[in-house]
């Protein structure tokens, strides 16, 4: 299935592909950042929607494939596309959507920079299957997934693929290079029109010295390439190894001459690469030793100057996607004496290519040492490195790579086909959850619950508080009054006598005030019912509690610090314990001093102290470090408070607290508890 796009106005297309793609998105994702674009901030707003359009009539496209055939699998590719998947994803839940990205993925520090971050990475993770051509590539995008949205990866355990954990669903990942048409090629190199090429090319740059030796690069004008690095590590090699003036020349081959655009005349280095070579010819008396290339070149060009050639030199410093050490090393094939390749170690093809000799090219000097083992060396080592080399480019095909990743992304679809997708929230909030077959939604028993609930002699309604009847989203202010039941006064005044201590942080209102809310009217016309009994449980204090339900005059029951006390209707003043709590100062004054520490050394953590319990907070903290810390913590403190046997210490990732309490105050026995003092035995559940 193909579409092709079009755009009506030159205009639209300028402002996609070339001020947004090229201008904005290409050199961020390339390291380099938007400080250096003085009008990167006026016009985004504008470009990101007309980026987001494109990608929408994209996803509209192929979502006619996608309804046509249930199997089908849709495939986008590179940063063009970022966010189709996630348009795609709306329209058709089921379908089976791979994405792959050609270029670097930064690190989550460059990353985050974007401005859009949050919507590129959803676009991407609307996929079932991601592609990268490096691991490294795939580390920085997990990174960044984990630090910006908070999403957990790990490998699974049948086959070792990295997933990323989204909406219920595992986004799978695939690591490989893009191969090339390595037998086509090898095949062409031995027609007769690449083979006269070939030799004129080589009577040409050697003057028909059979002893001369030729070096091969090719690059662009944009400075990420590397090319001007490349032209420097020569220009060092001639200082450095005089003798090779008279027995060298290097090829520069620019393939895409014309692709800076838009927003990138600034990062074109075309008058610097100029100007260094021309520097090189002033300083050996007009010699030419470098060639420059810089008008398309055909294919089968390409192919004879890579077939003629001694010496590949490809030092790009920051590239994706670049096959041409594979067609080099496949033009190279049916050659006696095949050349030696240098790549720079951070080519996307370095980590899957075998045999060739790596070098940093931000160090001239190792380029240059680089150039000079590969002229000198034997012809036995160049066999035995091309050899390497030449197996995986000639197994690892164009037609291969894409196959597997079909195949994976066709497994990736048939995963989560076993799982149901659930419609959450609506307009520009709306998504697709994927849930487990078997999980029941309410909506579809709400008659027979409506039904029952008018049939039941006893009603019991049981509320959480924080995520539920409020969001988890409250503000946390210092707090230093003494509440009337702080039962921590001794270690408050030890605290005070260490200034240099960390705050000890209290959940509190805004102003010490409730928010009004329409959950409140619902929850007053719920307790109007008769029999009908409304209760809240919450993890907070008792006053925290008290203030925001203070509008709440008839409920029945509100429970704080997890049903640690208990207030009843008709007493608005007294909280009754619901269970002895025993000693809880004595393990407090060994816990507090070791959450003061790693509080310390966790920016963006405080401790929250109540009366029963302790809660180290690291939501605000590094997304790494705060879990290793808190990892840390918790094991720390296990083994510090084994002697408290009725004392646990947990670890809510979700919440991204550590929080230590008595082991019989909990939710659960405090809902049994409130069951009990509510209802007649007869009818209690059993």
């Amino acid at each position: 299935f193909f579409f092709f796009f079009f755009f009506k106005k030159k205009k639209k297309l300028t402002e996609f592909h070339n001020e947004f793609c090229k201008g904005i998105l290409w050199p961020l994702l390339h390291y380099v950042m938007p400080t250096n674009n003085l009008k990167y901030g006026c016009k985004f707003e504008k470009l990101w929607k007309v980026f987001q359009n494109v990608n929408l009539q994209f996803a509209k496209k192929t979502a006619v494939a996608a309804d046509a055939d249930a199997n089908a699998m849709i495939w986008f590719h590179n940063y063009h596309l970022l966010t189709a998947p996630y348009f795609l994803r709306k329209q058709a839940p089921k379908a089976f959507i791979g994405y792959f990205l050609h270029t670097v993925f930064p690190t989550s520090e460059v990353f985050r920079a974007f401005p859009t971050k949050v919507e590129i990475l959803q676009g991407m993770l609307s996929s079932d299957l991601i592609g990268f051509h490096t691991f490294d590539y795939a580390r920085h995008f997990v990174s960044s997934c984990h630090r910006i949205l908070d999403l957990e990866f790990y490998t699974l355990p049948n086959d070792g693929t990295l997933v990323v954990h989204v909406a219920g669903r595992d986004v799978s990942l695939r690591i490989a290079h893009v191969g090339t048409r390595s037998a086509e090629i090898l095949q062409e190199c031995q027609t007769a029109q690449i083979q006269r090429y070939a030799q004129e090319f080589r009577d040409k740059l050697t003057g028909g010295d059979p002893h001369k030796r030729i070096i091969f690069t090719a690059g662009d004008y944009e400075i990420v390439r590397g090319l001007i690095f490349t032209i420097k590590g020569f220009a060092r090699f001639l200082e450095e190894f005089p003798r090779a003036v008279e027995s060298v020349v290097f090829v520069v081959l620019i393939r895409s001459p014309n692709s800076i655009q838009g927003g990138l005349p600034q990062f074109s280095v075309e008058n610097d690469i100029t100007e260094e070579i021309k520097k090189i010819e002033e300083k050996y008396n007009g010699k030419k030793l470098v060639h420059l290339w810089d008008e398309p070149p055909s294919c089968e060009q390409v192919y004879a100057l890579c077939s003629i050639t001694d010496v590949a030199l490809f030092t790009t410093f920051w590239d994706g996607f670049n096959a041409m050490p594979y067609e080099w090393t496949a033009a190279q094939g049916a050659n006696k004496v095949p050349g030696v390749l240098i790549v720079s170690d951070f080519m996307g093809c370095v980590r899957s290519l075998n045999g060739v000799i790596r070098i940093n090219p931000w160090q001239s000097s190792e380029v240059s040492h680089a150039i000079y083992q590969a002229l000198t060396m034997s012809n036995a080592a160049k066999q035995m490195q091309h050899t390497r080399r030449f197996g995986h480019v000639m197994n690892y095909t164009f037609e291969r790579w894409a196959l597997a990743f079909l195949d994976d992304l066709k497994k990736a679809g048939e995963a989560k086909a076993s799982n149901e997708m659930v419609a959450i929230g609506m307009g520009s909030t709306f998504k697709w959850v994927c849930l487990p077959k078997h999980f029941t939604r309410i909506k579809d028993h709400e008659s027979s619950l409506v039904r029952s609930f008018a049939q039941c002699k006893y009603r019991i309604l049981l509320f959480d508080y924080g995520g539920t009847l409020v969001s988890d989203k409250n503000n946390w202010v210092i707090d230093d009054s003494h509440s009337q039941h702080n039962t921590l006064a001794p270690l408050q005044q030890q605290q005070q006598q260490h200034k240099s201590s960390p705050m000890i942080i209290t959940h509190t209102f805004k102003n010490n005030q409730p928010t009004r809310s329409p959950i409140v009217d619902y929850l007053n016309e719920l307790t109007e019912l008769p029999n009908t009994y409304v209760c809240v449980i919450s993890g907070q204090t008792r006053s925290q509690i008290q203030v925001a339900l203070s509008e709440f005059p008839n409920v029945y029951c509100l429970a704080a610090e997890k049903g640690a006390f208990l207030r009843w209707k008709g007493d608005d003043t007294t909280w009754s314990e619901r269970s002895k709590l025993g000693d809880h100062l004595s393990w407090q004054h060994l816990a507090m001093p070791v959450l003061q520490t790693y509080t310390e050394r966790t920016d963006g953590s405080f401790v929250e102290r109540k009366d029963t319990a302790l809660v180290w907070h690291y939501h605000d903290s590094d997304p790494s470090y705060g879990d290793i810390q808190a990892r840390e913590l918790e094991r720390y403190l296990n083994g510090l408070l084994v002697p408290f046997h009725n004392i646990i210490v947990q670890k809510y990732d979700h919440q991204r607290i550590v929080e230590i309490l008595p082991k019989d105050i909990n939710k659960g026995s405090a809902a049994v508890a409130i069951v009990r003092n509510s209802v007649p035995i007869q009818y209690q559940p059993q």
